[in-house]
């Protein structure tokens, strides 16, 4: 039987998007550099599982709409081939495609579009062990609001750290 924590738990790691970058250990220029169409499988294995996500402001244009500091629950999952970052807290949940990977350092990114706005992520993060560190970008353009048509954009970049709290199920 799963508790409500549990659940909360992994709907937290699901979320990972704040997202993941740690300490380089592997010299970048001897890393293999994986770019362009990456498979799931090409992806590191210590990315999976739910982690504790610290978000600190380095730069927005927007300074009222975004905190300075933040926590999320992320959660990693893979099905076939198709990997997804989760919020078990909110309840978010997104597939995202990997970009690049270079030794535990992985580019990914997850865009939103419908008729009012799109959102795109950009994560680059790196994995050590249990923890990771890193940069995340958010940048949202806003098409109609309140029934008018308006043009705004709003960008965050966020440096991120996290540490595992478990394997993703």
């Amino acid at each position: 039987m799963i508790s409500a924590l549990d659940t909360r738990i992994k709907a937290i790691n699901c979320l990972l998007a704040g997202l993941i970058a740690v300490f380089i250990a592997l010299n970048p220029s001897n890393a293999e550099v994986l770019r362009g169409s990456v498979s799931a499988g090409d992806f590191p294995a210590e990315y999976y599982g739910v982690w504790k996500v610290m978000n600190t402001l380095v730069e927005t244009n927007n300074p009222d709409k975004f905190l300075p500091k933040s926590s999320d629950y992320w959660v990693f999952e893979r099905t076939g081939d198709i990997i997804t970052l989760s919020n078990p807290i909110s309840g978010a949940t997104a597939s995202i495609t990997i970009r690049e990977i270079q030794g535990k350092t992985a580019i990914f990114e997850r865009a939103k579009k419908t008729e009012d706005y799109s959102e795109t992520e950009t994560v680059e993060i790196t994995v050590d062990g249990d923890y990771f560190q890193g940069m995340d970008t958010i940048i949202m353009n806003t098409y109609f609001k309140d029934g008018k048509r308006v043009n705004i954009q709003d960008v965050v970049k966020y440096k991120i750290r996290g540490y595992r709290l478990g394997d993703s199920e």
